[in-house]
């Protein structure tokens, strides 16, 4: 009998240890865990690009950024000298050659059908969509329980009625004769207006993210085959190309958090202060590469392409009077995701552990899809910028264009030894220190994911078949780079008016804007702008009534000077330097207006030029 025991006894012994072991070494999976080998700093080398998220709102890639040209929504643009007003799904259609195949009349009369019970359809969708949450939970409740049936609850059968008539009346939308086989048709219909029970925060965000971090960002403009492709078009046509690309994911999806209940469930907590940390370290720390975040902790998706982290951390523990550092007893949980592996979320609480406790301050900057479509990345010079104006809102935002956005976290990660120590591993999940009071909705990460591969396979039917990635990064792209080869000689000279001097009409006695002072220089040469200037000599007795503007032949506008800039100082002489057109085409009308925005004080504009090299 006393040996049974002792056997007993061993065997305890060795399931205790397996476990102590794997709860050590648990996160080893998320990357390099001691936390010695963790850099406090980086930011990935290369550029992860800015963009739009392409919201289904607006019609996704199918939306005509540029401006319409005069042109009415769903209808077609056969005017070839406004090719630059066409969506990008458009412009891919006309590069293909299928741009007559699109069917404007079908889609506009589709719409039409759509818009005539779309109200009740939003309706009935959102009401099936909160059923789901009420059902989930009862089939969660009622777990084991084989007389269950949800069908036969009062939710279960108004879940099913729903169903019924959502069918029925989008039915009515198959009467419509649409044969969809461009690119433009698909967007519309399927990633666009098209669609039904549509929020407001759908859109492409977590294609553009994933391009964002692989794919080098188009920055100029090129004409193809007659078509001018812009950074936008391309942005928006690789985004869309990427909607269903080959990942390494990390969390689960939270689809609600409005109360603290769904706060403690495995899918709003699955982002431990561990997995965190040693993500954002080892991968662009170590790794120097790029990932997607869900920056929005609640229901809501908001992927975000990362850029750069900078962690403060520090000792909890106490360093006793022999000058060794006390472990602290804590109780240790550590979250498994189990969807990686397969098996069971789960929530494991281990009891009473000694640790280490370090106390982390770690501020993230990922870059923006709320940007002009046609956008380039400000530059981003992480080893000029200080802690202080990394984590400084109003620093990131006036000297990076609003192209990133930020985030400050702090938590608290449990070591095995003391932070000196080079073997020092992270253990266990740690503790999220977000507060009481917090916005639990912009929290930490809901979920974290690395893009590895943009397969061309079939079998996809999430992303734009029309939009041929092959076409894009093979013949489209390389022309848009910063360092693609240009045969053209590069624009060099000057190039002055030839209109002026002209009156700048005065502002109204009733204090409106007078009429536009409007000049035009006309330029012949097809190369490319590598930096321009603009020197403008104007007589006006009081400058700050002036607005001047300088427009290109692209469609994009640079303010010169606002208005009240000036006050009440006579003339302008000064050259501008603006870096809105660099990497442009030259050739075109340049057109500089200024508008006087009060009455009395008048003016001309005698002379002004643009110089570029």
């Amino acid at each position: 009998m006393k040996k049974l025991t002792f056997l007993a006894g061993i065997v305890t012994l060795l399931f205790s240890l397996q476990a102590l072991a794997a709860y050590e070494d648990y996160n080893k999976r998320y990357g390099e865990y001691r936390f010695g080998k963790l850099p406090e700093k980086a930011a990935v080398s290369k550029t992860v690009w800015v963009g739009q998220w392409w919201s289904y709102k607006k019609d996704g890639v199918a939306t005509r950024f540029g401006g319409t040209g005069g042109v009415g929504t769903y209808e077609p643009i056969a005017d070839a000298a406004k090719a630059r007003y066409m969506s990008p799904a458009e412009k891919l259609d006309k590069y293909l050659g299928r741009y007559d195949k699109i069917d404007f009349k079908a889609i506009k009369d589709y719409l039409d059908k759509k818009k005539a019970v779309e109200s009740d359809v939003d309706q009935w969708i959102e009401e099936r969509r909160e059923l789901v949450y009420k059902l989930n939970r009862m089939i969660e409740e009622k777990s084991g329980d084989t007389t269950f049936k949800w069908q036969d609850t009062e939710e279960g059968k108004k879940y099913v009625d729903l169903g019924k008539k959502i069918e029925e009346k989008q039915g009515e939308l198959k009467k419509i004769s649409l044969t969809v086989d461009t690119a433009y048709e698909w967007e519309v219909i399927n990633h666009g207006n098209g669609q039904f029970g549509v929020q407001y925060w759908w859109g492409h965000c977590n294609a553009w993210a994933g391009a964002a971090c692989v794919e080098p960002e188009p920055a100029k403009e090129a004409t193809i085959k007659d078509i001018p492709f812009n950074p936008g078009d391309v942005k928006g046509l690789l985004t869309e190309s990427w909607m269903e690309c080959n990942s390494s994911f990390f969390g689960t999806r939270n689809e609600h958090h409005d109360n603290a209940e769904d706060r403690e469930k495995i899918d709003y907590k699955d982002v431990t202060p561990a997995a965190f940390h040693i993500f954002f370290a080892d991968q662009i720390g170590n790794r120097d590469k790029a990932f997607v975040i869900d920056e929005f902790t609640g229901q809501e998706v908001w992927n975000q392409p990362v850029k750069a982290y900078w962690a403060k951390c520090e000792p909890q523990y106490e360093i006793g009077q022999d000058g060794k550092a006390v472990a602290e007893k804590v109780d240790v949980t550590l979250t498994n995701y189990g969807g990686w592996y397969g098996g069971t979320p789960a929530l494991e609480k281990l009891g009473e552990k000694s640790v280490y406790p370090v106390l982390c301050s770690t501020t993230i900057h990922w870059m923006s899809d709320g940007v002009a479509h046609d956008a380039v990345t400000a530059r981003y010079e992480f080893d000029k910028m200080t802690y202080d104006n990394f984590t400084s809102g109003s620093w990131v935002h006036s000297q990076l264009e609003d192209h990133v956005d930020l985030r400050t976290l702090t938590y608290v990660l449990w070591l095995d030894k003391p932070m000196t120590d080079s073997d020092a591993r992270i253990i266990g999940d740690g503790q999220w220190n977000h507060g009481a009071t917090y916005d639990y909705a912009h929290a930490h990460p809901d979920f974290l994911w690395q893009p590895t591969a943009n397969s061309t396979d079939g079998g996809r039917d999430y992303e734009n078949p029309y939009v041929d990635y092959d076409v894009l990064a093979k013949e489209i792209l390389p022309l848009l780079l910063k360092d693609a080869e240009n045969p053209e000689v590069p624009a060099t000279g000057e190039f002055a008016s030839t209109d002026t001097p002209m009156d700048i009409p005065d502002g109204t006695e009733n204090g409106d804007p007078g009429a536009p002072a409007v000049s035009v220089i006309k330029v012949d040469s097809a190369a490319e702008i590598g930096n321009m200037e603009v020197d403008v000599d104007i007589t006006h007795t009081y400058i700050g009534d002036l607005r001047i503007t300088l427009s290109g032949p692209n469609g994009k506008e640079a303010v010169l000077k606002k208005f009240d800039e000036g006050s009440s100082a006579d003339d302008i002489r000064k050259s501008y330097d603006v870096k809105e057109f660099n990497g442009l085409k030259l050739a075109g009308d340049w057109t500089l207006t200024v508008v006087d925005t009060f009455a009395q004080d008048t003016g001309r504009i005698n002379s002004w030029k643009i110089r570029v090299k």
